[in-house]
């Protein structure tokens, strides 16, 4: 009996972490679709978001939809994942870091934007939902050295 509550809790736990680290996925494929109202919704009503193309800081729903509905209106957006990281933190949180590239076209051409993301998921009910997302363009490698 103890080996199968031991085995149902292994079990649980992987669930829980391939269900907070989904919502990267998510993320990324709403940016594909370009739709502001899927990402809105991955977010906590409390969550801060630190844009990689805005200066300021989007703190509620309704800042959160402002800023991706200018970011989705950009053509030809796309992102793409180069590196991450994933750690649980206990049962109802988890951190995901690592790099990723917006592509888009503007006036200027085709561009492509490196960038380092930092989310942090909480549990909320049965869903996990982005309580906090930093995300800084990568300094290039001249600024670095």
């Amino acid at each position: 009996m103890m080996q199968h509550q031991s085995q149902s809790a292994n079990i649980l736990a992987f669930d829980q972490q391939f269900a907070a680290k989904g919502v990267l996925a998510e993320w990324m494929e709403a940016i594909q679709r370009r739709s502001a109202d899927a990402l809105t919704e991955l977010y906590s009503d409390h969550a801060i978001l630190i844009p990689t193309l805005a200066p300021d800081l989007q703190c509620s729903p309704l800042a959160l939809h402002k800023y991706f509905t200018m970011l989705t209106a950009r053509a030809e957006l796309r992102v793409v994942l180069l590196q991450e990281d994933f750690r649980m933190l206990g049962k109802s949180a988890a951190i995901h870091a690592g790099v990723y590239r917006f592509e888009f076209r503007d006036q200027d051409g085709q561009q492509s934007l490196p960038a380092r993301f930092t989310f942090v998921y909480a549990r909320e009910g049965m869903e996990w939902k982005i309580l906090h997302h930093h995300s800084s363009q990568l300094p290039s490698a001249a600024a670095s050295s």
